[in-house]
C-alpha cells in the first residue's frame, strides 16, 4: 500500500506581496488623481482666461463707442457737459464715495430701454467705486444722463442716472490724452471747458486708457489707444 500523498494548501499571496501591491496601487492612483487635478486646474484657468478676455473686449468697445461719439458741449452749456478728465493724483471722492475718472457728453447711450433713440445726446460718466471690503479694489461704474437732462441745469442734481457695472477687482483705470500740440509727454487731464475758454478744442484727439485688474494670482492690465480724428497724432 503506497503512502499517503501530503496535502498542499492552495496557493495564494504572501503578506508582502499584498503590501507591495497596495503600495503599487496607491501611487498609480495618486499619479491619475494629480494628472486628473491638472487638467481640471488648466480647463479652469483656460476658461477664466477666455471669459476675461471676452468681457475686456466688450468693455474696450463700450469705451470706444463713446469716445468715438464724443460731441462738444454747446454754447452756454453747464460745466458738467464738457469733457472732463481730472488727472489721476487729483481724482477726489464725493459723498458716495466715488470717484470721477471721466465726464463726457457722447451719441453713445441708451443702453437700459428702447425709449432713446438715434440722434440724442448722453452725459456719461466713468467712475471707480469702492468694492465692498477691499479698501484696494474698485468697480467701474458707467453712469449714464438720460438725454433730457443734459441741458437742464436746476434738475442736473436731481436727473434719474442710470449705472452699469463694467468690471469689478479694478486696481487701476488710468487715461491719457493727445490734444495735437508737439508735446514731450501726453496730457494726464483733459479740462474741455478750459480749453475752450483758451481758443483750444475741447475734445482731444486721442485717449489711452490703462485698465488693470486684480485675477486670482496676479493683476492684468489692459491698454488700447483711440484716435478721435482720422489721421491723428498718435499718443506717444
Amino acid at each position: 500500500m503506497s503512502a499517503p500523498r501530503p496535502i498542499h494548501a492552495p496557493g495564494g499571496f504572501t503578506l508582502i506581496e499584498v503590501v507591495i501591491a497596495c503600495a503599487m496601487a496607491a501611487l498609480i492612483i495618486t499619479g491619475l488623481y494629480g494628472a486628473f487635478s491638472a487638467s481640471l486646474d488648466a480647463v479652469s484657468r483656460v476658461e477664466e482666461s477666455s471669459g476675461s478676455l471676452e468681457s475686456t473686449r466688450l468693455l474696450s468697445e463700450l469705451i470706444e463707442n463713446d469716445l468715438l461719439s464724443l460731441e462738444p458741449a454747446a454754447q452756454n452749456a453747464p460745466a458738467s457737459a464738457f469733457f472732463t478728465a481730472p488727472k489721476e493724483a487729483d481724482r477726489q471722492e464725493d459723498d458716495d464715495g466715488d470717484i470721477l475718472v471721466a465726464r463726457m457728453l457722447t451719441g453713445a447711450g441708451g443702453y437700459f430701454d428702447d425709449q432713446d433713440g438715434p440722434g440724442r445726446l448722453y452725459l456719461v460718466s466713468y467712475i471707480l467705486r469702492p468694492y465692498p471690503g477691499r479698501e484696494d479694489r474698485y468697480l467701474l461704474i458707467r453712469r449714464e444722463l438720460p438725454h433730457p437732462f443734459v441741458a437742464r441745469r436746476d434738475e442736473e442734481n436731481e436727473a434719474p442716472t442710470r449705472d452699469l457695472t463694467l468690471a469689478e477687482n479694478v486696481v487701476s483705470f488710468s487715461l491719457s490724452f493727445e490734444d495735437g500740440e508737439q508735446t514731450d509727454e501726453p496730457l494726464e487731464s483733459f479740462d474741455g471747458e478750459a480749453r475752450e475758454k483758451a481758443g483750444k478744442s475741447p475734445l482731444p484727439l486721442a485717449v489711452r486708457y490703462a485698465l488693470t485688474l486684480a485675477r486670482e494670482k496676479n493683476a492684468e492690465t489692459f491698454q488700447a489707444v483711440i484716435a478721435l480724428i482720422p489721421d491723428s497724432v498718435v499718443l506717444r
